[in-house]
């Protein structure tokens, strides 16, 4: 539980700081900062939707069959059975 409150609370600083800069970016050069706010959004949105995404096709996974790798099946089917 408390790893997925710091996970949640690094995602917000995250936000935020985004948000930040565009805001002073927005503030040198003398643009309005609902721009920023609007481009904010948009791109924080867009990376959280899409945030799997870019782990996938940074780590590159493949799959594997469970001859391979029986562990992690059998992880998941006890999962599978507790739900």
């Amino acid at each position: 539980m408390v790893g997925m409150i710091w996970d949640f609370a690094k995602t917000t600083i995250l936000f935020a700081v985004h948000t930040d800069v565009l805001l002073a970016a927005s503030y040198a050069t003398r643009h309005s900062p609902l721009v920023a706010i609007a481009l904010a959004t948009l791109l924080n949105s867009d990376v959280y939707w899409f945030s799997y995404r870019m782990a996938l096709a940074i780590t590159e996974p493949t799959k594997v069959s469970e001859t391979e790798h029986p562990e992690p099946h059998a992880i998941v089917r006890v999962d599978r059975l507790r739900s």
